[in-house]
């Protein structure tokens, strides 16, 4: 399908529809009254109270793991980590997506043929693509 009859649908559609406003109103409490709030409520979903003195501004204070299984998450984490750096990246060393480029086979051919290309890296002499 062309882009451009998708553009034009979608602009097509999205000028049928009504005009909506999008005002961002404040939430009538405040963030750390609802945080308190909702430390409160897992206190009581747990039946552990001692969620309720925590900074209920800290997400950390919401996680319900125990000590022994975030060792077990650290510890896993960790092995993962240790050759994350020869694993496959599809990003260059600068960041940037690896760029695929359809490149003809035969120049003389570029023109009767439609598909006679394949995929292949494209890659400047300082190594950005």
């Amino acid at each position: 399908m062309n882009p451009s009859i998708v553009n034009q649908t979608l602009v097509k559609f999205l000028t049928r529809l009504p005009e909506a406003r999008s005002d961002i109103r404040p939430p009538p409490v405040p963030v750390p009254q609802r945080m308190r709030g909702a430390l409160e409520t897992l206190a009581e979903l747990t039946g552990d109270p001692s969620f309720s003195g925590k900074d209920a501004m800290c997400s950390l204070n919401f996680s319900c793991v125990s000590p022994e299984i975030c060792k077990i998450q650290v510890k896993t984490r960790e092995s993962y980590a240790k050759d994350a750096a020869q694993a496959f990246s599809p990003l260059q060393s600068n960041g940037r997506p690896i760029r695929w480029v359809e490149t003809p086979l035969d120049p003389i051919w570029i023109w009767s043929t439609p598909r006679l290309a394949s995929p292949a890296f494209i890659v400047s002499a300082d190594g950005c693509a």
